[in-house]
């Protein structure tokens, strides 16, 4: 498919750490979450940056998932945070749609609350 083109008026883009496609209209669509936590939209047809969908966030805020689907007719993300925070994201409109859920408990990517605790990372494991 080839690399995506950014927005230059777009500014510092991390590395992303998720990506969600989806079909609207017959239109290939993504959706990636970055390491700042943005949220940004992409059309693959024509590789090209679509915009912020999601501003940048910092501490227990951060989103850590991210899936896409078409609902409606339109592409909507969803996102999952640290502090349980769970939203949905209008990505046409390039703005949050509501609070989808929120619960007391942290969430880890792709997978649910566990006890209600984080799960610390492992340390890195080193290859001989």
């Amino acid at each position: 498919m080839g690399d995506l083109v950014s927005d230059p008026s777009a500014g510092r883009i991390g590395a992303v750490v998720a990506v969600a496609t989806a079909v609207v209209d017959g239109s290939p669509k993504a959706v990636t979450l970055h390491d700042d936590s943005s949220v940004r939209a992409w059309c693959l047809a024509e590789q090209q940056y679509e915009g912020l969908v999601a501003p940048l966030t910092h501490g227990n805020q951060q989103r850590v998932s991210l899936t896409a689907a078409v609902v409606g007719g339109r592409l909507v993300a969803i996102t999952g945070g640290w502090e349980g925070q769970v939203q949905r994201w209008d990505v046409a409109a390039l703005h949050a749609s509501d609070e989808v859920c929120a619960t007391d408990r942290p969430h880890r990517s792709g997978v649910g609350p566990r006890h209600g605790r984080r799960r610390q990372p492992s340390p890195p494991r080193h290859r001989r």
